[in-house]
């Protein structure tokens, strides 16, 4: 009966802190909502972790105890560390340095065209010619960085296919807890992310 009261207060204690996050990091205690969320999380985590290894003792029929101590730690470890890494300016990360270098390289400092841009110009386009087709592929460079090749084309008056290849555009993710500029940073990004870091006084 314990044990049912507290996973039910637990899940409405975890809902109404996901739900009312917001609300409680800002008003009234400062980062309570986010402080609750991580201890809840980890309680979650321990519990989840607590049953994969009472199943596996059980389908294996293993004889042993594992210390509680050693379940809760990895999560709070990982979480903490990754806080921390949340706070290393983009400078410093050589993923980063190594996006920069690509943009530099490929002369992509004019404003490159995102998803979101294709599209509004392909619906602009389709008023006038109904025949233009675009195409967006990405290619890893490695975890963080993708080569974007966007492909357009469409037949003119002549009959003639017009296409259009931009090829040399790249996209890095930053992957820290809280995102420093955008989560998803375009060649076009870097400069407006280092004039926000001036303005800061960085």
């Amino acid at each position: 009966m314990k044990q049912a009261l507290f996973y039910l207060f637990l899940v409405i204690l975890t809902f109404y802190n996901i739900t009312y996050l917001t609300l409680l990091t800002f008003f009234p205690f400062p980062f309570f909502g986010w402080i609750s969320l991580f201890i809840l999380s980890t309680i979650w985590v321990y519990l989840f972790l607590k049953l994969v290894f009472y199943l596996i003792f059980k389908i294996f029929n293993i004889d042993k105890k594992i210390k509680k101590f050693y379940l809760f730690l990895p999560y709070p470890l990982f979480m903490l560390l990754w806080f921390g890494y949340s706070f290393v300016p983009l400078e410093w990360q050589s993923s980063f340095k190594e996006f920069e270098s690509l943009c530099e390289k490929a002369d992509s400092k004019e404003v490159i065209y995102d998803a979101k841009n294709i599209i509004s110009l392909w619906d602009n386009y389709k008023k006038i010619n109904k025949n233009i087709l675009f195409n967006i592929t990405e290619q890893y460079v490695d975890f963080r960085i993708k080569k974007i090749i966007i492909l357009w084309y469409y037949k003119d008056s002549k009959n003639t296919i017009q296409e259009y290849k931009i090829d040399n555009t790249y996209s890095w993710l930053d992957i820290g807890m809280f995102a420093k500029y955008k989560r998803k940073m375009i060649c076009f990004d870097i400069q407006k992310y280092k004039e926000l870091q001036e303005k800061r006084g960085y």
